[in-house]
């Protein structure tokens, strides 16, 4: 079963992510250097976020403002749309869109 978590993001609530994440980098792969790649929401982007991320040393790879791609981060989204379609073949493009729909 899919969930999806109605908690609101703020910038503290991210720099508390961001905390933990970098806690469990430590332990798993120390002395690495980290790229971090998010989107331009205002959590991410917040003068408090830039300055926490800033004090580890991580660089921070930009995102067009306006990008119709999605962040690497947006990819959870897609989750219960995959565990739908796992297995499945299809054989027209039609027949995968109406399966998403």
């Amino acid at each position: 079963m899919c969930r999806s978590s109605s908690a609101t993001i703020n910038a503290v609530r991210y720099i508390q992510t961001v905390l933990k994440f970098r806690r469990a980098l430590r332990e798993k792969r120390p002395g690495k250097n980290i790229i971090l790649q998010h989107d331009n929401a205002w959590p991410h982007t917040d003068g408090v976020t830039v300055e926490k991320i800033r004090t580890f040393w991580w660089e921070t790879l930009p995102q067009s403002p306006y990008s119709p791609d999605l962040a690497p981060s947006d990819y959870h989204l897609f989750g219960c749309v995959k565990e739908q379609l796992r297995g499945q073949r299809y054989e027209t493009l039609e027949d995968i869109q109406k399966a998403v729909r």
